[in-house]
Order: structure tokens, then sequence, then C-alpha cells
């Protein structure tokens, strides 16, 4: 279990602490609040993450994710689900931008051999790479 402290890059702080804990994979989960949130839908087409920015506070209602190896060092990939004042809510990949208000983590290591991921071209994500079978 972990905690972001105010101020922080949500994702930053994410590899970071996976980083620190040395975690090579594993799952993670969270709650709390952000401003601004900084979230990304994937167009499969241009192979880009389009930026949704969504200023002033948001409950962050769930961040969900894995944690694996990308280019020698732990990463972490999420998605958040963010929701306003009125309730509406938001979801996406989780961006660089997101800055905590508070944050709230579960984390789950697995074991085992880490989860790499490589650079798949056809869709130009660093997805996990698996063995050929």
């Amino acid at each position: 279990m972990a905690r972001i402290t105010a101020g922080n890059d949500l994702q930053e702080a994410l590899n970071q602490l996976a980083e620190e804990l040395n975690l090579t994979s594993g799952h993670i989960s969270g709650i709390g609040a952000v401003n601004p949130a900084v979230i990304g839908f994937y167009n499969f087409e241009t192979q880009v993450y389009e930026r949704i920015l969504l200023n002033d506070y948001h409950e962050l209602v769930n961040l969900n994710g894995n944690i694996s190896i990308r280019d020698g060092k732990p990463f972490v990939h999420a998605h958040v689900v963010v929701g306003n004042r009125e309730g509406v809510a938001f979801g996406g990949h989780l961006l660089p931008g997101t800055i905590v208000v508070v944050a709230e983590l579960t984390i789950e290591p697995y074991e085992g051999e880490p989860l790499r991921r490589h650079l798949e071209k056809d869709t130009g994500l660093p997805l996990w790479k698996f063995k050929e079978s």
C-alpha cells in the first residue's frame, strides 16, 4: 500500500514508486483526487494518443494498471476514471501532467519472470512480449 503526496505528477510518481520498490511485474490500483487530469485516447489510425485535458478538481474514481519492464526500467501502464463535481465521468489512458491532490494505492507484485514490453509495429504500442508457443 502506498500514498502519493499532493503536487506530484501521478504518472511520474507511479513509475518512481515501482522503481524504488524494484517491481518488475504486478498490478496497481488506486483512488483519490487530481487537478488537472490528463488522459489519453489511443488513435489506432495515427498511432498517437489524443490528449484530453480536464482542468479543475476531479475525483480519481479508479486507477487500474499493471507494472512491467520498459526500456530496462519498471513502468506503470495505467488507465483512470475521473469524475467532476457534477458526477460526470471521463476515462482513458493516464498521461503525464495529471497532478495529485491525494492518491491512495494498492500494489500487488507478481512472482516469476518479469513482464517486458516491446514495440509492436502493427499497433505502434509497447506491449507485453511473450514467448512464442
